[in-house]
């Protein structure tokens, strides 16, 4: 399995390969599979409420539903691109993937507009809180885009280790990636500093992040290689 979304605490889904998505209601306990009508794998998938969503993947491929993935839609692009990430939201979409590259939606993913590349890395992970817009990928890229990505400008990065995962919420962000990389920012992605992890932890890669939206002792928590995962707490982690 490749990509997990959740857009509430009992509702989610699961996107891997061979076409496969796999749906829990009850908050992860019990999980069933629904046909998308495709065997290329999927990479994101993600859902802004309980019933719109889109999955992407392999060779062009995407998937979009807007009853929770009762029925999924196959709207894949014509051209063979890997697409790795896809974050949606009411105002339409955006996908991520090899080479820089960028396809925009404004009708709920049913449609797809290809953007000029916008780096000449590869893009792995993307994520969007208030109309900010940050993307990663292969070298330590990272991206800002204020424009439902119609332009997108690289943020300041110290490291060059490729970005896996990425979040953003309010202010803060957090980016996490090859060679136990964990990077912070505090405003909105514009640039992003080190949180320095143990030596022996630089030994594996970070895949996910996610910033938690309650307030609690943790501000967000992390995941990589070997089943490891932390807790973050502003410029702190806790393994």
């Amino acid at each position: 399995m490749f990509s997990v979304s959740f857009p509430d605490n009992k509702n989610g889904w699961i996107a891997g390969s061979s076409g496969v998505i796999l749906y829990t209601s009850d908050g992860g306990r019990t999980w069933i599979q629904q046909k998308t009508g495709i065997d290329k794998h999927l990479f994101g998938i993600h859902f802004y409420d309980p019933h719109h969503g889109c999955a992407v993947g392999d060779w062009g491929a995407i998937v979009v539903t807007d009853d929770g993935g009762k029925k999924w839609k196959d709207v894949h692009l014509s051209e063979d691109v890997v697409l790795y990430a896809v974050r949606m939201a009411k105002s339409g979409g955006i996908i991520v993937g090899e080479f820089g590259s960028v396809f925009r939606s404004s009708n709920q993913g049913n449609s797809w507009a290809k953007g000029p590349p916008v780096s000449e890395q590869s893009l792995f992970c993307l994520a969007e809180y208030g109309g900010t817009w940050v993307a990663g990928g292969l070298e330590g890229v990272i991206l800002q885009s204020n424009d439902h990505g119609k332009s997108w400008v690289r943020a300041e990065n110290p490291l060059k280790q490729a970005i896996y995962g990425i979040d953003l919420r309010g202010n803060t962000g957090y980016a996490v990636g090859d060679r136990g990389t964990v990077l912070r920012s505090t405003d909105k992605g514009k640039t992003w500093k080190v949180i320095e992890v143990p030596l022996g932890i630089q030994l594996f890669w970070f895949g996910s992040v996610k910033i938690s939206p309650a307030v609690d002792s943790l501000t967000g928590f992390g995941m990589g290689a070997h089943g490891i995962s932390f807790g973050l707490k502003d410029k702190e982690i806790a393994w």
